[in-house]
């Protein structure tokens, strides 16, 4: 008897309050979400800061780490004494105008096939740009850009010489400052090679570890090194030389040079044949969704006597009807004119790959949406999870100072019972939880995640603009709610008289706190995993 009187006496809240303290300190990910919840309330900075969710309709998690202006400027302006710091820089934007790293310093360089294909990505642009009327760097310049991207490119092949992605590289370049032969030799060398590979799975993992050591989350870490992965610029390489591959078939169907323009359509179907031999799905081969130029088309028409439609001549601006006769026209005339010039195998062969192709492009998009499916649902708990707990913090911190008055004076305090309007405070709490979860679905729904109109997370669909203050706003009016919910049990629980800052009540906010750190720990370890389950 003596022992179950005991047991009553044991205020279990707080035994609770205990255990996922203990537990929120024993896992990584939470102890990390302690310190960011204390630096996003107290504002705290240092090379990082941390911030909530920002204007627009980006949906980033909550809470993220960014660099400080200074640190980005400070960045920027290191760019060219090393791989690290250019590639630090890389997260802070606008990355054609940084300046890169001496080519002998990306010498046996974990970074140095990212390095090598990004670099001549940057080149490449920028000498367009050059010869742009609106261009912002000189002619001089993006040459010695281009020399340098080139002597990289040449570490990494010496290094890989089988790797083909680096003669792909190496040809873009080659376009860039109007070399069409050393291009056409490079495109060679790289359709030898029966696999492609931009390291991705190599430079993910150094990318990531370097950002964390600049201080950011392991999430956002993770988060950075996957928008700075290679398949962007890979893609838009591949874009590059399939575009003057146009040119130069459209310029040899012009003047009538058939062998030229088979060697040419030849070469395309080798390209076609490799694989990118990366695990992340965005990395495919990109010449197997080869388009005819508008050009070209209208040079085959003529060359194979088809009248060209006038409305072809309006491509962009035509209506629904006359984009599909377009497209029928721009199939047939290249059908038409790949069987009277180019020589049968060929042909047969390029178009046997075309069919494949849009298998491959519906593989593809289905690994794609289970990529984005798996991510979608711990990535959007982490984020609400996040703000729980931060607004959570903010409560405890009100609650707590406002009771050390009380505890100091050795005063009781107010008994909130007593309040006449405790009734009336008590209907209004619940209206406003009804009416708080009624405007976060809003929320989430203007930001594309709970639209019922969409199948899935449309989280790319931003269908109207909230202003992110209102946003934090309407949630601190459903946290609000829950939090008086959590004092009318409180209230009824207890006997003694019960403010809305008496100690109980703070242990049952800490409980929630805590709770949340949890979810929010676990939630975010697991996108990191899902994150780098698309190249490890």
């Amino acid at each position: 008897m003596k022992l179950l009187a005991n047991l009553r006496a044991v205020r279990w809240h707080w035994l609770v309050l205990v255990a996922l303290l203990i537990s929120s300190l024993l896992s990584p990910a939470c102890r990390e979400m302690h310190v960011l919840c204390v630096r996003l309330i107290f504002g705290l900075k240092g090379e990082t800061v941390v911030a909530g969710q920002s204007p627009g309709c980006m949906i980033e998690t909550v809470p993220n780490v960014h660099f400080t202006a200074a640190r980005r400027q400070e960045l920027r302006n290191l760019s060219g004494r090393s791989p690290e710091n250019y590639a630090l820089a890389c997260s802070t934007g606008d990355n054609f105008r940084l300046d890169f790293p001496a080519a002998n310093k990306w010498a046996n360089h974990p970074l140095l096939t990212w390095g090598a294909t990004r670099l001549s990505w940057v080149a490449v642009h920028q000498r367009e740009a050059a010869e742009a009327t609106n261009a912002f760097v000189s002619v001089a310049a993006a040459d010695a850009i281009i020399a340098t991207a080139r002597q990289v490119i040449a570490l990494a092949q010496r290094e890989n010489p089988t790797n083909g992605a680096l003669s792909l590289a190496e040809a873009a370049v080659c376009f860039a400052i109007h070399d069409d032969a050393a291009a056409l030799a490079a495109l060679e060398t790289s359709a030898s090679h029966p696999l492609w590979s931009a390291d991705s799975e190599k430079s993910f993992t150094t990318l990531a570890k370097l950002y964390e050591l600049a201080s950011l989350s392991k999430l956002d870490a993770v988060s950075e090194a996957n928008a700075q992965s290679p398949q962007t610029w890979a893609a838009s390489l591949q874009g590059i030389i399939k575009k003057h591959l146009n040119r130069l078939m459209t310029a040899a169907v012009k003047v009538g040079e058939d062998d030229k323009f088979g060697k040419l359509l030849g070469l395309l179907v080798e390209l076609r044949k490799v694989e990118w031999q990366d695990q992340h799905v965005d990395l495919w081969n990109n010449f197997r969704n080869f388009a005819a130029s508008d050009e070209f088309i209208i040079a085959a028409a003529g060359r194979t006597g088809r009248a060209v439609p006038e409305h072809f001549f309006t491509a962009g601006n035509e209506t629904e009807s006359y984009y599909y006769e377009n497209r029928e026209f721009r199939t047939a005339t290249f059908r038409e004119f790949l069987k009277a010039q180019a020589a049968p195998q060929i042909a047969a062969r390029f178009w046997g790959q075309d069919d494949a192709a849009g298998e491959s492009r519906n593989f593809r998009r289905q690994l794609h949406h289970q990529q984005l499916v798996s991510i979608m649902p711990p990535w959007l708990v982490a984020t609400g999870s996040g703000c729980l707990s931060l607004f959570i913090m903010g409560l405890l911190l009100v609650g707590v100072l406002s009771e050390v008055p009380y505890v100091l004076s050795k005063s009781p305090g107010p008994n909130f019972r007593e309040w006449p309007c405790h009734r009336a405070f008590w209907f209004l709490s619940i209206m406003a939880m009804v009416a708080g979860s009624f405007f976060i679905f809003r929320i989430f729904s203007a930001l594309g995640v709970a639209d019922s109109n969409e199948s899935g997370f449309g989280l790319h669909q931003n269908h109207s603009t909230i202003n992110p203050d209102i946003q934090r706003l309407l949630l601190a009016v459903l946290l609000a709610g829950c939090w008086q919910l959590i004092l009318l049990l409180a209230w009824i629980m207890e006997k003694k008289p019960v403010r809305l800052s008496s100690w109980p009540v703070i242990a049952v906010l800490a409980e929630f706190y805590f709770v949340a750190i949890l979810l929010a720990g676990f939630f975010r370890s697991a996108t990191v995993e899902v994150i780098r389950s698309q190249f490890l």
